[in-house]
């Protein structure tokens, strides 16, 4: 009996520092290395996500199997903070940028973040290129679609949102996380493109035949001075 609880012990202490092992506060070099080449967020440890982004991570809320569209995502990064606290779910990371929406960055998204989790990310991630007028994905296959922080970039907006109601079930959902102007307009700060404020945004997406469900204040910061996320059903 003794031997028996004497290498259970040692099973456990040996799996707890496996564990330790796997999830690490990841040095600033490795970030720096990561991000020199498509940007993308790379935070260094969970606990940080958690308490800065957590809240407006959960307003996401996905479920097992979701097959999500994560629209103008480039660097995937966003698609690989969201499946550390989510479960398993499909993401199809669409961009019209070549060179950083590729299966070795979104690897390398998997490698990074499942180290942050401290076990393997059992999510996809699988790297779209798109156009500027389309996703370039399957028609009525998303059970939900995510704009992060981008729409303000898009060049063809009305031609890229009649798309992605395409790509949507009935019923899907639209994720919108964006950045505000104080007056529509504005320029982003960052990128320096014109910046919708509350009232028109919502205006624009409804037009596209969607319906608001409901809005919160944005915890995780987009270069403006306003940032909110929005829930809409496609009607």
């Amino acid at each position: 009996m003794k031997g028996i609880i004497q290498s259970s012990i040692l099973i456990l202490v040996l799996g707890f520092l496996c564990i330790q092992g796997f999830a690490q506060n990841i040095d600033q070099k490795e970030i720096a290395s990561l991000q020199s080449n498509c940007d993308g967020v790379y935070f260094p440890n969970k606990k940080l996500i958690a308490d800065s982004w957590g809240k407006s991570l959960s307003f996401f809320d996905i479920k097992e199997g979701d097959n999500i569209a994560d629209i103008g995502s480039k660097s995937m990064t966003f698609a690989g903070i969201l499946s550390i606290f989510t479960p398993k779910a499909n993401f199809y990371c669409e961009d019209i940028d070549s060179a950083c929406t590729t299966s070795e960055q979104a690897q390398k998204v998997l490698n990074y973040y499942s180290k942050i989790k401290g076990e393997p990310i059992n999510s996809t991630i699988t790297p779209v290129i798109g156009t500027e007028t389309s996703t370039t994905l399957a028609t009525a296959f998303f059970d939900k679609v995510i704009i992060d922080n981008s729409l303000h970039e898009f060049s063809e907006k009305a031609l890229m949102m009649k798309d992605i109601r395409k790509i949507l079930k009935k019923n899907g959902v639209l994720y919108l996380r964006e950045s505000l102007g104080r007056t529509n307009g504005e320029l982003h700060m960052g990128c320096d493109q014109a910046l919708f404020d509350e009232a028109h945004l919502v205006e624009f997406i409804t037009q596209q035949g969607f319906k608001l469900i409901k809005s919160e204040d944005s915890q995780i910061p987009t270069g403006a001075f306003l940032s909110k996320l929005f829930l809409f059903i496609k009607i």
